[in-house]
């Protein structure tokens, strides 16, 4: 199994390298680049990059370290585990729904708050 993820890890590593070799190669000929690359040369967006793979890294986590604790501490069924996941999904599905009016009536100062 390590020796899998060892090679899956090699191969998506040189996959981003050729992308990106291939992104400045089309740059440089003035053709349209699929991700206009100097757009990580913006602090906030490289700040904003960090922040939402640093979210989700956490939110993979808690989603594990629950679902294990939930089946193997106190011993529920998959069943009974995934209707315990079912309102944190309604709630992050309403979340998505509502934030879009939420910033556009008090602004981007309510995204401020909320990291806090």
């Amino acid at each position: 199994m390590a020796d899998l993820d060892l090679e899956l890890s090699v191969i998506s590593s040189s996959g981003s390298v050729c992308f990106y070799a291939v992104e400045i190669r089309k740059r440089k000929r003035d053709a349209s680049p699929l991700v206009d690359l100097t757009i990580f040369k913006h602090r906030s967006f490289g700040v904003g990059m960090a922040t939402v793979v640093l979210i989700y890294l956490s939110m993979f986590s808690f989603f594990f370290i629950l679902s294990y604790y939930l089946q193997f501490g106190l011993h529920y069924n998959v069943q009974y585990t995934s209707l315990i996941f079912l309102p944190l999904g309604a709630g992050f599905f309403l979340t998505s729904l509502v934030s879009s009016r939420i910033v556009r009536k008090w602004g981007m100062a309510v995204l401020k708050t909320g990291a806090w």
